[in-house]
């Protein structure tokens, strides 16, 4: 499973010490970090070759970061493509119906799925109720971006699918 924390730590490992600056998750779909480094210092690395992708807001003068294209293909690959098995817990049943939508209708990430695709992966590092309570909305949101014909967001259905897995695994 992709361990944002350590991901996090990794980039945050990348900025200049003395530059004092912070990176967290992003509250937002926008991206799965931010950071205000570019508060601090006019010399902004280019953090490509590392895998991470910055763009500077202009106005609030902070940077939103993902991974590149090429990381999160490398992260994704790693990532279920089966449906896990149905969970015995009753509280995991519309976890587990979501992500049968999502794995149900292949799709990739781009501009339209990124949003949800990242939503998904914040709520997998978080309390297991937050996901879970995120899960109808999600469903419907799913729902209605297939009534539309848009892109599928098949990689939050892989993502589910781990954090299924692991689920499963702990409570064996």
């Amino acid at each position: 499973m992709m361990n944002l924390k350590s991901e996090q730590q990794r980039l945050f490992a990348l900025m200049p010490q003395d530059a004092r600056c912070f990176v967290k998750l992003c509250d937002d779909d926008r991206a799965l970090w931010v950071s205000d480094l570019p508060r601090r210092t006019e010399d902004l690395q280019d953090l490509t070759v590392y895998g991470y992708h910055c763009e500077l807001d202009e106005k609030s003068r902070l940077w939103y970061i993902d991974w590149t294209q090429e990381r999160r293909q490398a992260l994704l690959a790693d990532l279920p493509t089966e449906l896990p098995a149905f969970p015995p817990n009753e509280r995991f049943h519309e976890a587990y119906a979501l992500c049968r939508l999502w794995m149900n209708h292949p799709g990739h990430w781009n501009e339209d799925t990124a949003p949800i695709i990242r939503r998904v992966l914040k709520l997998t590092a978080q309390k297991e109720e937050k996901l879970l309570s995120a899960v109808p909305a999600l469903t419907g949101l799913v729902a209605k971006q297939l009534r539309l014909g848009k892109t599928n967001a098949y990689p939050a259905g892989q993502i589910l699918c781990e954090w299924l897995k692991q689920r499963k695994e702990n409570d064996e």
